[in-house]
């Protein structure tokens, strides 16, 4: 009889088992199965015993095990709801979840897995703004595309291409892994012009940095024009080719402003005003009113008014205005010219013919001009900014020096003044011992003053401290003590300002040794050379009857004697 009892009470697990199996309801990520709900006897119906053996059949076909508590309460009459946490077959995975409520209302078995979760794409995030309409051939670019596009300043980040993730697997209601695609990285073609950086984002996603490695205009690829997030290709340049710049329709008001390194190969043509933040070199004729270059400028024939910060390397100057920081070598001629720089070279080699000069006003410390044809008025004003400067720090020295002056006489009459006051409490200190110790510290602060022992900062400590101490009752010495520091720290300042004259001066006096003019070639028969240097004036004119007069010129500045042969 035991045996049979125990026989019918298996048969009766198995039937619920699988009568409990057969209402399963499916939730599928493509073939795998992530969540199944089943309906459960219920509890008030059925044998418990019976029925905890049963949903223990039933999860065990999932791999899982009911867990003893959750068993002793379904025997207990205790209808739920349970809720717990299986284990899955692979380790590291997010735990599946069962949910059983065996009430009357409710009678559900419910496993969950989890569907898998795609890696995140790659993308590119610009710092920068452009104009998404337009097309940009990065092999023809013209000038107007390139002062419409963005710039960069060296070392400055210019987008953050942030990398794909991978995914997070899922898993089966049977405990079984979910591969989860991870995310396609944004293929961005990166151009020498800049340099990466990997970091963490503020999401804890990688990504680069893109950084420019030094000035210039940021060049995009795109794959559609209106979303920035296509750019496939990046790069910074600082130094760009192309054909010509023809500006000659727009306005003469109009700037352009253009930072990177430019060659243009053609002519440089327009009435507007250019600014270049690097060099420029212009293989053909550059005309227009007015170009600004930050480093040197390389070009042939030039027409036009121009300031260049660094250097000049041109063929030939006509009909313009310039002004160069450092050097200028024309390797041609100068017709109608006003050129001012630090130094001046006129050198035409490899060719017969000579250096055509003529209506020609150069300023300058350094002038050389090697095989000139002086064929009308030449003019040098020779270390015209440095005797101007000297002149301008002579006649600062002296009036700051005779504010010194003055200065030091108040001085003397608030000293005077301090004494006196001093000297009378000090005579009624001799029985006050706080009256005898604040002269005494008066004393002390103005040797320290008066001979120079201490900055302004120093002084300013003891004259506060003093006034802390003995201020409130010895006010009047402590006006005058506050007085003379005053006129101390303004004695501090201007020889501060006296000793920053005299370095000035005395570079520029070593400037001034070092000018010199070196002239060889012809004057022709209306040519003419006037130098002039700190009031001093030469002249050289065609006194011959011949079209050309040898003509050779080497002078240099001697202090006190000026422009002198050597």
């Amino acid at each position: 009889m035991n045996n049979t009892g125990t026989k019918s009470t298996t048969n009766s697990v198995l039937s619920m088992a699988d009568a409990i199996l057969k209402t399963v309801t499916e939730e599928f990520y493509g073939a795998a199965i992530i969540r199944t709900i089943m309906e459960t006897p219920n509890i008030w119906e059925t044998d418990v015993n019976i029925l905890t053996q049963a949903l223990g059949l039933v999860l065990h076909s999932y791999k899982i095990k009911l867990p003893k508590n959750i068993a002793d309460g379904i025997r207990a009459f205790r209808p739920g709801p349970y809720s717990f946490e299986a284990a899955n077959m692979t380790e590291g995975l997010k735990p599946r979840r069962v949910i059983m409520d065996l009430s009357p209302g409710k009678k559900i078995l419910l496993i969950a897995g989890h569907a898998p979760v795609p890696g995140k794409d790659g993308f590119f995030t610009p710092t920068f703004k452009f104009d998404t309409t337009k097309r940009y051939h990065l092999d023809h670019l013209s000038f107007a595309d390139i002062i419409s596009l963005p710039e960069a300043a060296a070392n400055q980040i210019i987008g953050k291409l942030f990398l794909p993730t991978q995914g997070i697997p899922g898993v089966t209601v049977s405990g079984q892994k979910i591969e989860a695609p991870s995310g396609a990285p944004h293929e961005l073609l990166i151009g020498d012009g800049i340099k990466t950086k990997r970091i963490l984002a503020e999401d804890g996603q990688e990504c680069d940095e893109l950084i420019a490695m030094d000035k210039g205009v940021i060049l995009p690829t795109l794959s559609y024009l209106q979303d920035t997030h296509k750019i496939i290709g990046l790069d910074v340049k600082n130094r760009l080719e192309i054909e010509e710049i023809d500006c000659v329709t727009c306005d003469e008001k109009t700037t352009f402003n253009c930072p990177p390194t430019m060659v243009v190969n053609g002519a440089m043509r327009g009435k507007s005003h250019f600014v270049f933040g690097g060099s420029l070199e212009v293989r053909g004729v550059i005309e227009g009113p007015g170009v600004h270059v930050s480093n040197s400028i390389t070009t042939a024939p030039l027409t036009l008014s121009i300031e260049i910060a660094g250097n000049l390397l041109t063929e030939s100057i006509y009909n313009a205005r310039i002004h160069v920081n450092t050097s200028a070598v024309i390797m041609k001629d100068m017709l109608r010219v006003d050129l001012t720089a630090p130094q001046i070279h006129v050198n035409r080699t490899g060719s017969y013919w000579d250096s055509l000069m003529g209506f020609v006003a150069m300023s300058a410390n350094q002038v050389f001009l090697e095989r000139v044809n002086i064929r009308n008025i030449v003019e040098l004003n020779i270390g015209r900014e440095l005797f101007d400067e000297k002149t301008s720090l002579e006649e600062k020295r002296e009036a700051i020096s005779l504010i010194y002056t003055d200065n030091t006489e108040e001085l003397q009459e608030k000293l005077a003044t301090l004494y006196e006051k001093t000297e009378n409490l000090k005579t009624a200190a001799e029985s006050d011992p706080e009256a005898r110790d604040a002269t005494q510290a008066v004393y002390g602060v103005l040797s320290h003053i008066l001979k120079k022992k201490c900055s302004t900062e120093q002084a300013n400590q003891m004259v506060t401290a003093w006034m802390q101490n003995y201020g409130k009752r010895f006010f009047a010495l402590g006006k005058g003590l506050l007085a003379i520091l005053k006129i101390f720290a303004e004695q501090n300042e201007i020889l501060a300002d006296l000793h920053s004259i005299e370095s000035q001066l005395v570079a520029i006096e070593q400037n001034l040794q070092q000018i010199q003019i070196k002239i060889t070639g012809y004057l022709g028969i209306y040519g003419k050379i006037i130098i002039r240097c700190s009031g001093q004036e030469m002249q050289w004119e065609n006194n011959t009857a011949s079209e050309k007069e040898n003509l050779i010129i080497d002078l240099k500045y001697r202090p006190n004697k000026g422009l002198v042969a050597r």
